[in-house]
């Protein structure tokens, strides 16, 4: 439906990425991304308006993002991107504010304005671990603290949170 990869295309790149990263020596950074308040979308507007807000919001991902990144759909308003040479906050911040800049302005469906927030949990490699379901389950923990603080923001994970 976005023409995005699926949760086992995703899974897989992940293993070559690491892979990769690990061979050379060089970080990345796994950015789970879900969308605020799709659910009333869904519920206000019918699931049809939800699948078109869903195509644009993976249009402009796949826009904001470096043409080296990877974006994918994990099911639902749930996105995850594997961003090189990413390996803290510092160097995240230019991709993650290009992400919030591609969402600023609303979607028009139906002719009407649809503005969605973002929420997204960040890890790291090495730092945060070699393995892809730490990994995971750490991007997917700081995405929790995100919604968390009322929605439209990135959290990096730390053990301290």
């Amino acid at each position: 439906m976005t023409g995005l990869p699926n949760r086992n295309l995703f899974e897989s790149e992940l293993s070559r990425w690491l892979d990769r990263a690990q061979r050379v020596r060089r970080p990345l950074a796994i950015v789970f991304l879900d969308l605020d308040r799709f659910k009333l979308v869904n519920d206000n507007l019918g699931h049809s308006a939800g699948d078109r807000l869903l195509q644009e919001m993976s249009r402009r991902f796949r826009q904001a993002v470096r043409s080296d990144d990877f974006v994918a759909r994990l099911g639902g308003d749930e996105f995850i991107f594997i961003l090189p040479d990413v390996h803290d906050a510092k160097t995240l911040l230019p991709v993650i504010s290009s992400v919030f800049e591609a969402c600023d302005y609303p979607v028009e469906i139906d002719g009407q304005p649809v503005r969605v927030g973002l929420s997204m949990g960040v890890s790291f490699f090495p730092q945060d671990g070699a393995e892809i379901k730490m990994l995971m389950k750490k991007a997917d923990e700081a995405l929790y603290r995100a919604k968390e603080k009322m929605g439209n923001a990135f959290i990096c994970f730390s053990e301290r949170n």
